[in-house]
């Protein structure tokens, strides 16, 4: 089994503004988690993005149901993506208020 772990946030510094991962090849692989781990008090929404496009990705859409809240505390969430039939995915963060650093451990499994 291939196994791919890397963090792609460390303790990246999030105030308002939208901050967003490099794109995560999932193309040859059946699955991810993605570790979100955010101290601080920033407040916004962290998201999932994901595209199809075959090599370097312009177009991104919200995937359902990702939306995960920064209340302005700290926190953690994890993401399982299962069987992604799109070629990339992303962490998408859009802050309102507040500051924190967040981490983004990503975990991607395939053969």
């Amino acid at each position: 089994m291939r196994i791919s772990n890397y963090l792609a946030w460390d303790n990246l510094a999030i105030t308002t503004g939208t901050f967003a991962t490099d794109p995560i090849d999932l193309s040859q692989y059946f699955g991810c988690a993605i570790q979100l781990v955010w101290s601080g008090n920033a407040a916004g929404n962290f998201t999932v993005e994901v595209s199809s496009d075959h090599q370097s990705p312009t177009n991104w859409d919200f995937l359902d149901g990702s939306t995960v809240g920064a209340g302005g505390v700290s926190g953690s969430n994890t993401y399982n993506i299962y069987n992604p039939m799109y070629n990339f995915a992303r962490i998408k963060f859009v802050g309102t208020s507040g500051a924190s650093t967040v981490s983004a451990t990503v975990n991607k499994k395939g053969f």
